[in-house]
């Protein structure tokens, strides 16, 4: 298989507390084996916070919503797991959103979702063309 990319790809930077929205809400957040490890052996307040925050249906465990946003999602705009850990603590879905792999044939192509305000900035300003 062919992977591609255009060349903005590689500049997205999230806004995190700054974002004047959030990826957080509107969509059910699934956990990946290696996250749902981690949630579980997180210890303190906030590892019972991200269990109590997991549920399983249809053989998928996600975190739960409350009013369409993460339940886990602090007033700031930011994960506490992410602000506690870093990076490496997100799940598959949050670590690698708003990037998406369209598969075409047998081409793979990394893109940038435009429900980013982040990713929309960058390639509305990118004034070379794409590659």
């Amino acid at each position: 298989m062919k992977h591609t990319q255009f060349d903005y790809v590689n500049q997205f930077q999230c806004l995190a507390g700054d974002c004047p929205d959030t990826c957080c809400k509107d969509w059910q957040i699934v956990l990946d084996a290696d996250a749902i490890a981690r949630y579980n052996a997180l210890p303190g307040a906030l590892g019972e916070a991200a269990r109590a925050a997991m549920v399983t249906e249809n053989g998928e465990t996600r975190l739960r919503e409350e009013n369409g946003r993460c339940v886990l999602l602090r007033e700031d705009g930011l994960c506490p797991l992410q602000a506690e850990y870093g990076a490496e603590m997100l799940c598959r879905t949050c670590a690698t959103h708003p990037r998406f792999i369209e598969e075409y044939g047998q081409t793979a192509e990394l893109t940038l979702s435009l429900s980013c305000p982040a990713a929309t900035k960058l390639l509305l300003t990118h004034e070379a063309p794409l590659r």
